[in-house]
């Protein structure tokens, strides 16, 4: 047939004219269908079509569509080589409002969160993140974008400021440390964590911790251990014996304590009370078992190592009171160093120019009464603490501040009974008189007689 395009003569079966690439009407009738609407049925046989297609397609209409499916894979490798994107299954990059979402709660001081399904890798390039929801830190990787702590190499953290956190985020702060020295877990979890994240290098098979991260690994660790309930079983003395209060002492930085606010304190309570004077400045302790009890207390903010503590940081009271405590031993009750003396202890000046070389008044007043002879000259200080030596040498525990200091000045002052209990002596007969001897002599002079 001719195409009544370009006028050319074409094959009587074509479906579009080979000069003129124009499609070319086929020969047609025109059949009824239901409702009343037309359709075309071509091709000289009348065998059936496909879409509106005669199946009977001649043999150059074959060779043209081999050739075009020839050109679209010609198309389609040269693409390849070039290293052209071809649009195959292609990702959607992470949106800019979906990256990153805040961490809410936490006052800005840990970092935002990326989106899991994917987020740009070292070189800017986006990667999928191998961490799958499973995983047990699985909310921790959506919380926090790099490090639970982010310095916990670099400054102390204290109790307050991760009581908020849950036990995994604890859990993985606990873990970051050893990571950030490249440091390999054992445990799949923790290392499907930390190889979804950037920073992560693993290989550190030789490291130390430095003192932040050692404080903040103990930190961490008595944290956990007091939730699990384990710290309280652990055998730590003095954990069992303040597990309840903050203070032994709550106002030992604003007072001067006294001799009977130890009476009865055991050597662990007194340990305990001394160092708690320091622990409020801050003072690391090397002790393991000190160090544990402290980090268990809310209040404590550790920020110096103890080899590095000044004590002339502490302000009188503190001072005072360490020494109080120094020099207190429950086997032999109260005993002062010479370098100790309350400012107005009247009995001071006597100790300096008369006790430290001669020790007792009368070393014989238990075993022969005294005469006026004896007590001549002595002043009403002197004759009182004659006559309290005799009770200082039975043991007595005095309740007067200044005497108890006086003598326990003295090794050879042992006091057995509970403070200001004078029932608990047992004087004999010399012992008696004396007494009411000196004492007779000390009213006279206090009488101007």
């Amino acid at each position: 047939m001719i195409c009544k395009h370009c006028g050319k003569q074409i094959p009587d079966d074509s479906i579009f004219c080979f000069y003129c690439s124009k499609a070319v009407a086929p020969t047609s009738t025109t059949i009824k269908v239901r409702g009343g609407k037309e359709r075309s049925s071509s091709g000289s046989g009348g065998s059936g079509c496909l879409g509106g297609l005669p199946l009977n397609i001649g043999k150059p209409v074959i060779i043209g569509v081999v050739a075009l499916l020839v050109l679209a894979v010609l198309a389609f490798v040269v693409m390849m080589v070039l290293g052209m994107e071809v649009p195959i299954n292609k990702k959607t990059p992470v949106s800019e409002n979906s990256s990153y979402r805040g961490n809410s709660g936490l006052s800005g001081l840990f970092g935002g969160s990326q989106s899991n399904e994917e987020r740009p890798g070292k070189d800017g390039v986006t990667e999928e993140a191998k961490l799958s929801e499973n995983n047990p830190y699985w909310e921790c990787y959506q919380n926090y974008s790099d490090f639970v702590l982010p310095d916990s190499d670099s400054r102390y953290y204290s109790y307050q400021e991760i009581s908020h956190l849950s036990t995994e985020e604890l859990t993985i702060a606990n873990m970051e440390m050893g990571a950030r020295h490249g440091g390999s877990f054992s445990d799949s979890d923790a290392r499907e964590y930390f190889e979804a994240r950037d920073w992560y290098n693993p290989g550190g098979y030789s490291y130390e911790f430095n003192n932040y991260e050692l404080s903040n690994l103990k930190l961490i660790t008595v944290y956990l251990d007091m939730q699990s309930g384990n710290l309280y079983s652990s055998g730590n003395p003095y954990i069992e014996l303040y597990r309840y209060d903050d203070y032994v002492f709550p106002t030992s930085s604003s007072r001067n304590l006294k001799d009977s606010d130890l009476s009865g304190l055991s050597e662990d309570a007194l340990c305990v009370a001394r160092n708690e004077i320091c622990a409020r400045h801050g003072c690391i302790f090397e002790d393991y078992d000190m160090q544990t009890y402290f980090y268990s207390k809310s209040w404590y903010v550790p920020s110096v190592p103890e080899d590095e503590f000044n004590m002339n940081d502490l302000n009188s009271y503190e001072s005072r009171n360490i020494s109080l405590i120094d020099n207190y031993k429950p086997s032999t009750g109260y005993e002062v160093s010479d370098a100790y003396w309350s400012p107005d202890n009247p009995y001071k000046a006597i100790y300096e120019s008369y006790g430290r070389s001669q020790v007792y008044f009368f070393s014989d007043s238990s075993s022969r009464l005294l005469t006026s002879s004896d007590i001549a000259g002595m002043n009403i200080d002197e004759l009182c603490l004659a006559r309290n030596e005799i009770w200082a040498r039975n043991g007595y525990l005095f309740g007067d501040d200044h005497l108890r200091e006086y003598f326990q000045h003295f090794s050879w002052y042992h006091p057995t009974t509970a403070m200001g209990d004078q029932d608990a002596v047992d004087f004999n007969s010399v012992e008696y008189d004396n007494i009411r001897f000196l004492r007779a002599r000390q009213t006279a002079l206090e009488n101007g007689r």
